[in-house]
């Protein structure tokens, strides 16, 4: 048991490595001049999380430090005793950093379906299930109702109903994503984006919470690191999501910066009169058509003309397809 606690306290000092790396890069994002999204509430999600990874840190740190100091006997009977304070503490944190992970796969899919509670009422009842499974597991083992945590009948409820609201809320918004973009031509690459932020951080949290019910249903030891590693990884996960966002809001906002783009198309030789009336029917010099129009459009501007050459007046054009905004087009015409 102390040799299973000692490679879990390694895996989740590494985690959370990790996890101050992004949180520092978060920081600086939601902190960035010009800053589009509000960021009080991520902030406070991200200072609650960032205490409740700390704290439990901390709690495996004494762990350790109180059964090294003691003989192998009595070290493995400190560490396999469910009704010590500090494993009931773990427990409650353990519990607290769940529910922040549902909540935000919860908030996600309620932003991305457009605020309809009914496609939340199922993953929100799972995520109060899972909440209550591990209040629970505190209580029952600060009672020593069972004597090993393998006997405990609430956390493989507790897991399940994470890795419930995980997926199902997942995939509620990968279809959700889907099927309001489903009138692009390049469907791949319009969502694709959008989807691989959703998929990545489903798969980091959903194989912990995998890895966790594979080593308790086998009553190894290694379930110890596995639910040490669920907590860094819920704040690793909320990092991931909000950088890989507002990076994928910085490329939209960066590729609508482009005002003005050039097509002229390569200067031919001259043609004698000869093959102007074979070509036209006419004879006479090269028709050239300058189109402009300006990036940005108010209400009030009058549509843009086209200068038509051989002494026209300018003259109105509609608005078609062949001219897009943010393009200023110079077509010469044989």
């Amino acid at each position: 048991m102390i040799v299973a606690t000692q490679i879990s306290i390694c895996l989740e000092d590494f985690l959370f490595s990790n996890f101050l790396v992004l949180l520092v890069l978060v920081v600086l994002v939601l902190s960035r001049k010009g800053s589009e999204r509000p960021a009080t509430t991520l902030i406070f999600g991200l200072f609650f999380t960032t205490t409740c990874i700390f704290s439990h840190i901390l709690i495996d740190f004494f762990r350790v430090f109180r059964a090294l100091r003691s003989s192998p006997s009595m070290s493995d009977a400190y560490l396999r005793n469910l009704t010590n304070p500090t494993f009931v503490a773990k427990s409650v944190i353990m519990s607290l950093q769940v529910f922040i992970g549902d909540s935000i796969n919860v908030w996600r899919l309620f932003i991305v379906s457009k605020r309809k509670l009914l496609h939340i009422i199922l993953p929100a009842l799972g995520m109060l299930g899972s909440l209550t499974c591990g209040i629970l597991v505190a209580v029952t083992s600060a009672e020593h109702s069972w004597p090993n945590i393998f006997d405990n009948r609430f956390i493989v409820p507790c897991v399940g109903l994470t890795m419930y609201v995980n997926i199902h809320c997942t995939g509620m918004i990968i279809w959700n994503i889907c099927s309001t973009q489903a009138y692009h031509i390049n469907l791949s690459r319009t969502i694709w984006p959008a989807v691989s932020v959703v998929i990545e951080s489903c798969f980091l949290y959903t194989t912990s919470l995998v890895v966790f019910i594979a080593t308790f249903l086998t009553k190894s030891n290694g379930q110890v690191a596995a639910v040490d590693a669920i907590v860094p990884l819920v704040g690793i996960v909320y990092c991931l999501i909000i950088l890989q966002t507002c990076y994928m809001r910085w490329i939209r906002s960066d590729t609508s910066h482009i005002h003005t783009l050039q097509i002229r198309w390569p200067k031919q030789k001259p043609r004698s009169p000869e093959e102007y009336s074979h070509i036209s029917g006419s004879t006479g010099p090269p028709l050239t058509v300058q189109i402009t129009r300006e990036v940005e459009q108010h209400l009030d501007t009058p549509p843009p003309t086209a200068k038509i050459g051989r002494g026209l007046e300018p003259k109105e054009v509609s608005d078609m397809s062949i001219v897009t905004s943010s393009v200023l087009a110079l077509v010469e015409v044989p």
